[in-house]
């Protein structure tokens, strides 16, 4: 029973960190748009409109849904490159990843660490033992482009 405690313990402090991080980011992000504007930013809010819920992971097609949501600037070139090849060469197990990425059961940094341990399992074997380069603007991009209220609600609710 203490195990458990520790570890409920120690994901709680991981998720408030990680809902500090992101809450940081969002604050930087608004100063900036309330210095610069939003024009050059809209393209962004664009191509969330046009992929949100694209990425189904119980869609017969999910492999070809998700390589088209990659297509953008918004995504690192050797992260684009990693996920299609393991999209091809392990797409189930890819796949999963998403599935569990996307669990709002879990916490959040729960959900963000588990995926990119995952991702960099899968790619190691065949990437001579180099990261996916799966980092946080991929895996933010991907959680946005999956359910963006989702993404928002659990970085502003409050834990009692």
């Amino acid at each position: 029973m203490p195990v458990e405690s520790n570890k409920k313990a120690e994901d709680q402090v991981l998720a408030a960190d990680a809902s500090a991080a992101l809450k940081a980011l969002i604050s930087r992000y608004k100063h900036i748009i309330q210095k610069q504007g939003i024009r050059n930013e809209l393209y962004k809010w664009e191509l969330v409109k046009q992929n949100m819920h694209k990425l189904d992971t119980s869609a017969s097609d999910f492999t070809s849904r998700l390589i088209s949501v990659l297509g953008n600037n918004l995504f690192y070139p050797m992260s684009i490159a990693t996920a299609k090849e393991m999209a091809a060469k392990k797409p189930q197990e890819y796949r999963q990843c998403y599935v569990d990425l996307f669990n709002e059961n879990q916490p959040l940094a729960q959900r963000i660490d588990t995926f990119r341990k995952a991702v960099d399992d899968i790619y190691r074997p065949f990437g001579n033992n180099k990261p996916s380069h799966h980092d946080e603007r991929t895996i933010s991009n991907m959680l946005t482009f999956h359910d963006p209220t989702s993404v928002m609600s659990s970085l502003t609710r409050r834990k009692g």
